[in-house]
C-alpha cells in the first residue's frame, strides 16, 4: 500500500516560486501529522511542527533543518486544489481497500463523529 506522503507528492504544486524550501507533498505530510496529533488551527499546526522539528527533519530529510512556517502552511492550505486532493485520496483509499480484500466502504469518521 502506498504511503499518504506519496499521494501528497502527486498533487500539482500551485506555488510558482523558485527556491521553495519545502515541497507541497512534504508540507501536506507535516500538516496531516499535526492534525492526527490533535492540532486543528493553523497556528497550532505551525507550533506543533516547530515542537517536532528534530524528528521531522530527521525522518523527512528537510532542507536546512527547517519546518514549514505558519505562512507556508496558510498558503498551502489556502491554495490547495481540493478536488485534486479528493481525487487522489479516493484512488489511495480504493487501493487500500483492495489490499485488504474489501469490496464496499460506507465511509470513515476522521473526527470522532458517527456516520
Amino acid at each position: 500500500m502506498e504511503p499518504l506522503s506519496a499521494v501528497f507528492e502527486k498533487l500539482t504544486d500551485f506555488r510558482q516560486r523558485s527556491g521553495q524550501r519545502h515541497g507541497l507533498g512534504t508540507t501536506l505530510t507535516i500538516i496531516f501529522l499535526a492534525i492526527l496529533s490533535g492540532e486543528n488551527g493553523l497556528r497550532e499546526i505551525a507550533r506543533w511542527s516547530q515542537e517536532q522539528r528534530t524528528a521531522l527533519v530527521e525522518r523527512l530529510a528537510l532542507k536546512r533543518g527547517q519546518v514549514p512556517s505558519y505562512g507556508t502552511i496558510r498558503r498551502v492550505l489556502g491554495g490547495l486544489d481540493i478536488n485534486e486532493l479528493e481525487g487522489q485520496l479516493n484512488i489511495w483509499a480504493s487501493g487500500a481497500m483492495n489490499a485488504q480484500g474489501l469490496q464496499a466502504w460506507t465511509g470513515i469518521a476522521m473526527d470522532g463523529k458517527k456516520l
